[in-house]
This record gives structure tokens, sequence and C-alpha cells, in this order.
């Protein structure tokens, strides 16, 4: 952090010299903080908030667009949803096979692009908060979660392959890059994704979960 240029203390004898070429100039009351330090100027406080070169704030973004689904993919991410809005909890085992081999089609696809699949159409967010909401359709979230947190849905990238997409597909779903990001570390960590699945849903329906 920089240090201002501070005014050294008078030595001793100081006060009974005389002449300009001598005399101390001291910083105007209005310019200390309250412990009698000097304020630093408003280029000084600037340059201290600088953030370092390995801070979150300093990783370069890119376009979502360079790592979103095709559009086959994004239809059948939106077929798993539709199919769990669609089915009750007796009939949705009948779907299983025919949902795992869709799942197994978008190992590819990265989380991102997967999760924008759904709740960049309305429709599909407020489908989701239908599953996430109605307790009869407790199966239905278990199955979707259950592919998230598995092998299916996510291509585990790391974060930092991410992380410069963040900023534009945050935007794109009505929330930001602060908001998300630990939700997605924390679903990097733990395995568990359903709380970044709940903040989209509320961020893209204005509804609670």
């Amino acid at each position: 952090m920089l240090t201002p240029s501070l005014p050294q203390p008078n030595q001793k004898g100081d006060h009974h010299s005389t002449g300009p070429s001598h005399r101390h100039h001291h910083p105007a009351p209005s310019a200390l903080h309250a412990n009698g330090a000097p304020k630093a100027s408003p280029r000084e406080h600037k340059m201290q908030h600088v953030p370092t070169s390995g801070s979150s704030s300093a990783v370069k973004q890119h376009s979502f667009d360079e790592i979103r689904c095709s559009d086959i993919e994004r239809d059948n991410v939106r077929e798993i949803v539709r199919t769990l809005y669609e089915t009750n909890a007796m009939a949705l085992a009948g779907h299983k096979s025919r949902l795992e081999g869709i799942g197994e089609k978008l190992n590819k696809v990265n989380t991102l692009a997967f999760l924008w699949a759904i709740f960049s159409d309305k429709d599909f967010s407020e489908k989701m908060h239908y599953i996430f909401s109605t307790f009869w359709w407790k199966a239905q979230k278990m199955g979707f979660m259950s592919g998230v947190n598995g092998k299916t849905g996510f291509q585990k990238h790391p974060f930092k392959d991410i992380e410069p997409y963040l900023d534009d597909w945050a935007a794109r779903l009505g929330t930001t890059k602060k908001a998300v990001a630990p939700l997605i570390q924390a679903g990097y960590k733990k395995n568990d994704w359903e709380p970044l699945v709940k903040h989209l849903i509320e961020a893209t329906t204005k509804k609670k979960v």
C-alpha cells in the first residue's frame, strides 16, 4: 500500500527558527483525520485500491457466445426440464432410460451453457420454479439435481476456465458475477449445485423458491 509523504515533526527548538527557509508548514485541520494523521489525496486514495494482477477482478472477460451450446444441445437440455415438469412421480420411472440417454449427449456441455439453455427462456424458468417449489414434484427436483450433481448434464470444467465468461453470462440471466461466482465455486467444491439453481430461478422469475 502506498504511504503518503508525511511532514516530519518539528525538531526541538524549531519553533524558535526565523526566516522563510526554516518555516515548517502543517496541514490544515480539514486535511487531518481525527487521529491527526494527514488524509491521502484523491489520487493517492485511488492508487491504494488498485487490484492486484492475481485478483478475480483482473480476469479478462469474454462474450458468453464463445462457449454457448448448440441449438440441438439447448433443445436436449430443455427436453429434460419439459419431461420433469409434465410427468408426475408415478410415471417418471418410465422416462428414466430416455432422460439418461439425453443426459449422455450433454456430457461435453459446460456448466454455464447447460444452465443458460434453461434460464434464458422465461417459460423454462417458470417450469423450474414449479418443479422446485411444488411439494408433489419433489421426485422431479431430485431427478434434476441428481443429473446435475452426477456425470450427466455438466462437464466439470475448472472454475478458472469459465470465470472469463461470467460477467456476460450473469448479465444475460439478470444477475451478477459477484452473486453467482461463490455459488459456482461451492458447486465445484461440494458437488452441490442446488443453491445456484435456486438463485437463477429467483433471478429470472422474480419469485422465491
